[in-house]
């Protein structure tokens, strides 16, 4: 597996430049800090994790699949790329795929992102009104065969006439594929908004369908200007590291610049009555007839999971 890259390249402080917790680190500054009588020591690795509010991790005894609780993030990863306390209770996890909210073991999962091939494209853009009759613009961008492979697809946009029409060329790797026609009307928007062209292009690996939309053309007396060409296509990646959001969802990051959540959010569970809870050992805990039983949900963990931080004491339940 994939335990030792794990601990070594993805576990550095990749929460520390996530943007998500820039608010959390102005106010938990870099020192301790008390939030709800619990005091928080800022760690800056990505498998501490603290709960700002109420409620408890939810772990599993491998040898005994006996559920015990903690407020005490202190994680490490196992050789099954499982989150694990230094005495081997595993991190549960809901799946949030599954629409009972399974809770299964806190993994990371080892497999690298396959290719995609691009089949939408989203172009957003203006072209000059005040531009001549038989003026051209051009624009390239990358897409994507089913290997993963790049292809510059071109766009040429000439002025038909004075009277806002424009014709549009769409190459691919100098090839011509489609041409389709832009009709703006005085104020400079498209008459027909929702505009998109189908087309083929024969890739390596055979034909491939694309769907270009023009929604956001736009015709104003201002110069040429492409805001964004986006594209739904992407190359294949490994793994580089990962983040827990304020809402405990493991998301992957991939060598492409991509990120994907993986559907699994830290499982955190709420009891009527905390205090009865019994310590069953150095920071666990487990649930009695007083505590009453555990209430695990996906709302728990909403905006209550920091990384980087671990909770030293707590007054609170």
């Amino acid at each position: 597996m994939r335990a030792k890259l794990f601990s070594g390249l993805l576990f550095t402080s990749i929460m520390l430049v996530n943007p998500v917790y820039a608010t959390l680190h102005e106010r938990l500054a870099n020192t301790s800090k008390f939030i709800k009588s619990c005091q928080y020591v800022l760690t800056g690795s990505g498998l501490d994790l603290a709960l700002i509010n109420e409620g408890y991790f939810v772990l599993k005894r491998a040898d005994s699949d006996k559920t015990l609780y903690t407020r005490f993030g202190l994680f490490e990863i196992s050789k099954q790329d499982e989150f694990v306390t230094l005495t081997g209770e595993k991190l549960q996890a809901i799946d949030l795929t599954d629409p009972f909210n399974t809770l299964k073991n806190f993994e990371i999962s080892d497999q690298d992102m396959p290719a995609k091939a691009t089949d939408k494209i989203n172009a957003t853009f203006n072209l000059d009104a005040a531009s001549a009759v038989n003026k051209t613009y051009r624009t390239d961008t990358n897409i994507y065969d089913a290997l993963g492979n790049a292809h510059v697809l071109t766009m040429n946009f000439t002025k038909l006439s004075a009277n806002n029409t424009w014709k549009i060329v769409i190459q691919i790797d100098n090839q011509v594929y489609a041409t389709e026609q832009l009709v703006f009307d005085r104020e400079g928007r498209l008459e027909r908004p929702y505009v998109s062209h189908k087309f083929d292009w024969e890739s390596p690996q055979g034909a491939q369908h694309v769907t270009i939309f023009f929604k956001n053309a736009s015709q104003y007396p201002t110069p040429f200007k492409v805001g964004k060409i986006y594209q739904n296509g992407y190359e294949s990646a490994r793994i580089l590291g990962f983040s827990i959001t304020l809402n405990g969802e493991l998301s992957l990051s991939y060598s492409n610049g991509l990120r994907k959540k993986t559907g699994l959010s830290t499982a955190i569970a709420t009891f009527k009555h905390a205090e009865q809870l019994k310590q069953t050992g150095p920071h666990l805990y487990e649930a009695t007839d007083a505590s009453g039983p555990a209430d695990v949900q996906p709302a728990n963990s909403y905006k209550n999971v920091i990384a980087g931080y671990l909770e030293e004491s707590c007054d609170a339940g």
